[in-house]
């Protein structure tokens, strides 16, 4: 029985030493941090990288004075990105909300505010965006900037049409804006109204038409705007004919295009040619395309080797089988990294000539 204490005071000696270095091998806990992911990908899985919040909303508003200087609307912008980044939209809108009260007037403030919001998809931030561009431009009417963020935002909607309005509004005060024009675009392949969108797309080529006969002559060697964008606008009613099955139509702007453009254009329209089973006009297309490639250099070297393929293709559709051969080395000469898919070709063509 005396022995007892000694055993337990023996036990506790070795037990404590034993605690405590399992303690010092388990590894600290981590504290919960909100994470984002990132646009990039690694490896087929999304990259995630962490935010170290700050302790506190004082030694957040301190890093950011820091950072960016003490403009309190920069601040507040700051602090709600990172309020969206962190998953809690609902305090970014207010740091936004916020910033927008600091400097009311100030477009440039606005557009980075509506801009962010719509594009972060926050709760009901495309109709909070329409709202505020709405009140803004009760204010500031002439603001283009504004105009376009606010056909983002219907856009965001579905609302394509109102988006449309609000963008051609835009361009009649930045007609030299090319994005403008570009979206007008974008907007109008969106139309379920056909007869509507063929309207407007005869209304935007003629002010494209207008705006290129005001134009002086470009001191560049390559397709400027309003020209570019006058040929992309036939192209895109190109298309909008094609749905339609209106195939006059559809080449007729295929070949007001090439018109404008013809090293840009004539591929495309030789692909037209080729679904209609012209065949000739096509190979004719694509002659006059390799000519101004090899010859006057006008397009880049890395859409060239593409001719050759159609070529070749038509050339088989043709029954012209050694021209369509010489086109396919051709192409593999100039491209041999696509050697798995032209050498099959290649073969098939050969065995069609031994039937």
């Amino acid at each position: 029985m005396t022995r007892l204490p000694h055993l337990l005071i023996v036990l506790l000696l070795t037990a404590i030493p034993l605690a405590a270095q399992s303690k010092a091998k388990q590894k600290p806990p981590v504290a919960k941090r909100p994470f984002y992911r990132a646009t990039q990908i690694n490896q087929g899985k999304p990259f995630y990288r962490p935010i170290l919040p700050p302790t506190n909303a004082a030694e957040l508003n301190k890093r950011l004075t820091k950072a960016i200087g003490a403009e309190k609307s920069d601040i507040l912008i700051a602090r709600a990105n990172y309020y969206i980044a962190a998953g809690l939209d609902d305090s970014a809108r207010r740091e936004f909300d916020r910033a927008l009260l600091v400097d009311p007037d100030d477009g440039a403030v606005f557009i980075r505010i509506a801009s962010q919001i719509t594009a972060y998809r926050l709760k009901d931030g495309c109709k909070n965006v329409i709202t505020m561009s709405s009140d803004y431009l009760a204010k500031h009417p002439n603001n283009d900037a504004v105009l376009y963020e606010r056909a983002k935002a219907k856009s965001c909607l579905g609302d394509f049409e109102g988006a449309f309005d609000d963008v051609s509004l835009a361009s009649t005060f930045a007609p030299q804006n090319r994005s403008y024009w570009s979206v007008k675009l974008n907007y109008l392949k969106k139309f379920e109204n056909t007869d509507y969108a063929e309207l407007l797309y005869q209304k935007l080529i003629d002010e494209l038409e207008a705006l290129m006969a005001a134009a002086p002559p470009s001191r560049y060697p390559y397709p400027a705007f309003p020209k570019d964008m006058l040929a992309l606008a036939y192209i895109e009613r190109a298309f909008f004919h094609k749905k339609l099955g209106n195939k006059d139509a559809e080449l007729a702007d295929f070949s007001r295009a090439v018109d404008l453009i013809p090293s840009y254009y004539l591929r495309m329209r030789a692909y037209a040619y080729k679904e209609h089973k012209m065949y000739p006009e096509a190979v004719a297309d694509l002659d006059r395309a390799i000519y101004l490639v090899t010859v006057e250099n006008q397009l880049q070297l890395r859409d060239f080797p593409e001719h050759y393929w159609l070529r070749a293709d038509i050339f088989v559709l043709m029954g012209k089988f050694n021209e369509a051969i010489a086109d396919y080395k051709t192409f593999l000469s100039l491209s041999p990294y696509r050697s798995a898919i032209i050498e099959p070709k290649i073969a098939a063509v050969k065995e069609m000539m031994n039937k």
